[in-house]
């Protein structure tokens, strides 16, 4: 069982394969290898040097308990710098899933000479109230679909409930204080970035879907764009979807074929389109 002290516990990862490194980071509640049980091995045998962790307070990297103070994605993203720093990486390429998608956007402003390539999907810069109406809907574990209820109980057990009331709890606390988790530090990313609206959502909560638009904001600065009508009214603007410049990769549960050419991109920044929302979206975590 792997596991690295970092400052304040004892961070445990999976790691498999040989070559360039590549970081997994999984979603709320998640654990990296149990976010990405296709990705993981299928990378492992392509040349990479796989490593997901657990982030603090999740899967086996427990103790501490999670706890969501205003500044929770900073502290993954400066665990997770630790880890890799840890494991002898100065530099790699980041994939991240839903909340991981906030972390390694993070990480990839903060130190941009570290983080080489990103890959993200299902993440969001800031809060919109819709968000939180979301997140309030399925904060009991009864509104979840069994099958996401099940999965998480066998992780966590009883302490299930109380972990993600507070989580809960944390992204109102964010969106009381300005629903800003990192929008303004997006023009600080600087490595090729593939940023993904998944074509099927079948892990995703109603708060994912809906702060789905918030992810082209990642390549405001890197292709010329247009004003986007839903965006612009904050001050932002993202990449006019077209047909020759879209794509998409299957979700975590799948195992892919595109995310290696992701990867692999020239040094140019893609976006693709957002689906549209179904009516009943799946009760799970994001």
């Amino acid at each position: 069982m792997p596991s690295a002290p970092i400052p304040g516990l004892s961070m445990h990862f999976e790691q498999a394969g040989q070559g360039a490194p590549l970081l997994l980071i999984p979603g709320a509640l998640g654990s990296g290898a149990g976010d990405f049980p296709g990705q993981f091995d299928w990378f492992a045998k392509r040349g990479f040097a796989v490593i997901a962790p657990d982030p603090r307070g999740y899967g086996k990297s427990r103790p501490p308990e999670r706890d969501y103070p205003l500044d929770f994605y900073d502290r993954d993203a400066a665990d997770i710098f630790a880890l890799m720093a840890a494991l002898g990486h100065e530099r790699f390429s980041i994939m991240g899933w839903s909340d991981g998608a906030n972390i390694a956007a993070i990480m990839a402003a903060e130190k941009s000479q570290t983080v080489t390539k990103l890959v993200v999907f299902g993440g969001q810069s800031f809060l919109t109230p819709e968000e939180i109406e979301a997140f309030n809907a399925i904060r009991k574990i009864s509104a979840w679909s069994p099958k996401a209820a099940q999965a998480m109980r066998a992780v966590y057990g009883d302490g299930l409930d109380g972990l993600w009331d507070r989580y809960v709890d944390g992204q109102v606390a964010l969106f009381q204080a300005g629903g800003n988790l990192y929008r303004e530090r997006l023009a600080d990313v600087r490595c090729p970035t593939f940023c993904a609206i998944l074509d099927t959502w079948p892990r995703a909560s109603t708060a994912r879907l809906s702060s789905a638009r918030s992810l082209p904001l990642l390549v405001q600065k890197r292709q010329s764009s247009t004003p986007c009508a839903q965006c612009s009214t904050q001050g932002s603007r993202r990449l006019q979807p077209s047909t020759n410049s879209c794509a998409a990769i299957p979700s975590p549960s799948i195992v892919p074929d595109r995310p290696l050419r992701a990867l692999t991109l020239p040094p140019q920044i893609r976006s693709v389109a957002r689906p549209r929302r179904p009516r009943r979206p799946p009760h799970s975590r994001g």
